[in-house]
């Protein structure tokens, strides 16, 4: 039987970052980018199986009116488990608890995956590959 995923923000190694991106394949990058990046990250959030890292996401922003999400990745192993859609959530639900909910977030997509983020709200703005979330009257 397999540990249990634990889905929080957290903190993330740059070791753990670049063994998870060599996981899933993506450019590599120094040790040195990654601990600036994530040092410049206004939220991480993290997906742990008995201790070890098998998923993250990123936002970096102003945390009050805007954010850009990033690097939502989940080790082969351990997709097809909604670990991506935790990690999604988890991490805008941190980004509206800090603005109150009055955020616009962004990132970026291919036309492959944008669906799967259609439906924490994004939709496709007009430059291609881009997506938005707007903010939300606090209001609502």
């Amino acid at each position: 039987m397999s540990s249990p995923v634990k889905v929080e923000i957290d903190r993330l190694n740059e070791e753990a970052y670049c063994t998870l991106i060599n996981a899933v394949g993506w450019e590599q990058r120094s040790r040195k980018d990654a601990r600036q990046l994530l040092a410049n990250a206004l939220v991480t959030v993290v997906a742990t199986s008995a201790g070890i890292v098998v998923g993250m996401g990123r936002a970096s922003g102003d945390g009050r009116s805007y954010a850009h999400v990033s690097d939502i990745a989940v080790d082969p192993a351990f997709q097809g488990q909604q670990i991506g859609a935790a990690l999604v959530q988890t991490l805008l639900d941190e980004l509206d608890r800090l603005s109150g909910s009055c955020i616009t977030v962004t990132l970026n997509a291919t036309a492959e995956n944008a669906g799967f983020y259609e439906r924490f709200g994004f939709v496709m703005s007009e430059t291609p590959n881009f997506l938005v979330r707007p903010g939300h009257s606090a209001a609502l």
